[in-house]
């Protein structure tokens, strides 16, 4: 079933919109796979994003993240997980809407992470509950990429 993901700044505004399709309805939330089409390339540093890759994205209603596992459109290798940290979503039949606290999570195939962002959410105004929410959440992803669990998330 198709479904349009709303990437929402802190004061309401839409920052970014992608479509997927539904593959899994879980208790908690919601799976999707979306391909990557904004641009040809982009290269990240510690992660190139080209045209194709495969995006399995799992969206969740009751934590303050979602994970996305990126795999090569050239052979669907796994190119590692880009963790947002977000309030929990709201799905409807059509959309889901993603708060985004700017505060993000690479992870390598091997479990190595990286915090990305730190100072744009350190600017954010956003009551001191939601960041320690946030915290939480960057802490949670570590643990589950440390005991190589990000992959259990997903069906």
């Amino acid at each position: 079933m198709p479904i349009t993901v709303r990437k929402l700044l802190p004061d309401g505004t839409t920052d970014l919109t992608w479509d997927g399709q539904i593959t899994h309805q879980h208790s908690d939330g919601v799976q999707i796979e979306a391909v990557f089409l904004l641009r040809d390339r982009i290269d990240f540093g510690y992660v190139v994003f080209e045209k194709g890759d495969v995006f399995r994205e799992r969206f969740f209603t009751d934590r303050w993240y979602a994970i996305f596992a990126i795999h090569s459109h050239v052979d669907n290798s796994l190119k590692g997980w880009y963790c947002n940290i977000s309030r929990p979503v709201t799905i409807t039949e059509t959309e889901i809407q993603m708060m985004d606290l700017a505060l993000d999570v690479w992870v390598d195939p091997d479990g190595a992470c990286t915090v990305l962002d730190e100072d744009e959410f350190a600017a954010l105004a956003v009551s001191d509950a939601e960041k320690q929410n946030a915290r939480a959440a960057v802490e949670e992803i570590q643990q589950l990429a440390r005991a190589h669990k990000l992959g259990t998330l997903f069906v």
